[in-house]
């Protein structure tokens, strides 16, 4: 449901591309990437991640094949949108984002419900300046897993006042 214009769809065995690929789900063969700070539930929302034996499943091939394998290949599909352009100003704070699956759309609708927020409430308005992502090819930090911002699927937020999965890993002595 989330890939309509990739996906046809998924066996409990292969996600199947509609251009035909059948991409087998088998976590023996490391398509699956496993890690040990979150857990996710079927049909249930993220579990606190300080609870014990987490869990965090990614399937990395599904990212290379629908956004690209290479900065290039990501590039190609990249748009600029800018973050709050109402509050900050048009152009002060862009973003480099994907448009394949309207990740570039989804971004600007976020901008304009946070820009009202602000209007409700201007002191989160600290929290929502200098945003400090989008597009960047690059691993998650202490790991070879590739970053969701390296896809154009993720953005930064002032991270001065935001929590990083990492960093909380280590304040709470997480493995």
């Amino acid at each position: 449901l989330a890939y309509p214009n990739h996906i046809q769809d998924v066996t409990p065995n292969a996600l199947v591309w509609k251009d035909g690929e059948i991409m087998p789900l088998n976590r023996e063969k490391s398509l699956y990437v496993q890690m040990p700070f979150c857990r996710y539930a079927p049909g249930k929302h993220f579990i606190n991640p300080s609870q014990d034996n987490n869990l965090c499943a990614t399937y990395p091939s599904l990212f290379y094949k629908m956004y690209g394998k290479t900065p290039e290949e990501v590039q190609q599909n990249l748009v600029t949108v800018d973050w709050m352009p109402r509050i900050f100003g048009k152009n002060t704070h862009t973003l480099k984002v994907t448009r394949i699956n309207d990740i570039d759309k989804k971004v600007i609708n976020i901008s304009n419900e946070l820009e009202e927020l602000v209007a409700i409430k201007p002191a989160f308005k600290k929290f929502l300046e200098n945003p400090g992502g989008g597009f960047m090819w690059r691993l998650v930090a202490n790991s070879d897993r590739r970053s969701n911002h390296s896809f154009g699927i993720a953005i930064d937020i002032n991270t001065r006042y935001s929590n990083y999965w990492l960093w909380d890993l280590k304040k709470y002595n997480i493995s």
